[in-house]
């Protein structure tokens, strides 16, 4: 499993590089991408609720592993492995 940001959208991916680059300035990078500000910001808003969601549905699988953990299921090492994967660690 890869993290949150790795499972966007390669346009998603790009939009949460431009605003990282121009340093939060989301007028800015409305204006290099030749987009009204309301349109940027409807844009981000999607990814928002887009990485909410996987964040969503990260935290039930996470809470799965750890019951699967609880009941024998599965190793306490391998439920880490995969919850900090979820988290964008390696």
């Amino acid at each position: 499993m890869t993290g949150r940001l790795a499972r966007l959208s390669g346009s998603q991916q790009r939009l949460i590089e431009q605003v990282i680059l121009a340093g939060g300035n989301l007028k800015e990078v409305a204006r290099d991408a030749e987009v009204s500000y309301p349109t940027f910001r409807k844009r981000l808003e999607a990814v928002i609720d887009d990485l909410n969601e996987l964040r969503r549905r990260d935290d039930e699988t996470a809470r799965a592993l750890l019951e699967d953990v609880e009941h024998k299921r599965l190793a306490p090492e391998a439920a880490a492995r995969q919850i900090k994967e979820m988290n964008g660690g390696t």
